[in-house]
């Protein structure tokens, strides 16, 4: 039994370790017109890492949420266990990055924040903690080399029997040699599970990945056959304020944040007089945070045209516009 406690003992560790502590001071103007805050990039050996405090959140009006952006070098996981305090406030947080990404959730009361947090007018937040730092788990199966996306115009002889007498029109394939099924409008979009994995962070927790096909029943075909393009390197097609918005939805949430970012430039680049308070509304409502402050920004240029709906605005965007015009 000793002998095999010393041979445990001396395997290396599965992960490396890296302590962290760092200090952030927050000036109380910085909260006074934006709605987040953002810390400068910091460092660590391999790791780069910053942080968010949203002081002024859409949903939850109760308190501020702190977030914590991760770096993920490539064929790198990160787990990080941290705590952070300020003043007599203290919370524990523990996050798992397969990716570079944020996370995060909600820390101090908005109510009476300034005596409770605030000291001679800086916010000071002490933060520290452990990065592990894993080699990622490679993928279950060899992903198939990405091939464009084709409308089957004959029977594939690989494919099961049951499929073969399905109309070919309504059949989209991104690999011949699938092993999963989605589902949208009666039409099937054929792909591969290790693929989808790499671009959507919450696939296991969203789709049934227990079964070879799921079906999707709030969204229209074209959304999803673009976002599950973009995992096969396609370009997201020339879609309407109305598509680009539902794609955004599907991307937050099945954790596609890389796409994410492509398609809320692309409104962003939408932006003109007669959509930007549709867009700025939903800016709030689907939590867009740069398209939102391009909408302001926008507006703001254009606070006398006339052909800007500003009565249409989102009650919480004019006071923002109000504020930031004085």
């Amino acid at each position: 039994m000793a002998s095999n406690s010393n041979s445990d003992a001396s395997k290396p560790s599965p992960f490396k370790e890296l302590q962290f502590k760092e200090t952030w001071s927050i000036n109380k103007m910085a909260f006074r017109n934006v709605r987040k805050v953002e810390s400068d990039v910091f460092t660590t050996e391999d790791i780069s890492y910053s942080f968010i405090l949203n002081n002024k959140h859409r949903t939850d009006k109760e308190k501020m949420y702190f977030y914590m952006y991760v770096e993920v070098p490539h064929g790198k996981t990160v787990e990080v266990d941290y705590t952070l305090k300020c003043q007599n406030y203290t919370k524990r947080f523990i996050y798992f990055f397969p990716q570079t990404s944020l996370r995060g959730s909600n820390c101090f009361h908005c109510k009476n924040y300034q005596e409770k947090y605030l000291k001679s007018g800086w916010m000071d937040i002490a933060i520290s903690g452990i990065f592990k730092i894993a080699n990622a788990p490679p993928p279950s199966t060899p992903p198939p080399a990405p091939v464009s996306a084709v409308v089957a115009e004959s029977p594939v002889p690989s494919l099961p029997a049951s499929l073969l007498s399905m109309d070919s029109e309504k059949v989209v394939e991104f690999t011949q040699k699938h092993d999963f099924i989605v589902i949208v409008e009666d039409q099937e979009i054929r792909a591969h599970k290790s693929i989808l994995r790499q671009h959507m962070t919450l696939f296991d927790t969203v789709f049934k990945v227990e079964s070879p096909e799921h079906k999707i029943n709030d969204l229209s075909f074209d959304v999803v056959k673009a976002a599950i393009g973009f995992c096969y390197g396609q370009e997201i097609p020339s879609f309407d304020i109305q598509k680009l918005i539902a794609l955004f939805k599907f991307c937050q949430v099945n954790g596609m944040n890389d796409l994410l970012a492509v398609v809320e430039k692309e409104m962003s680049s939408k932006i003109n007089t007669s959509n930007a308070v549709l867009l700025a509304n939903a800016s709030l409502k689907i939590r867009a945070d740069k398209l939102h402050e391009n909408c302001i920004k926008f507006l703001l240029e254009n606070s006398l045209c006339k052909e800007i709906e500003f009565k249409g605005l989102d009650i919480s965007l004019k006071a923002e516009l109000f504020d930031r015009s004085h």
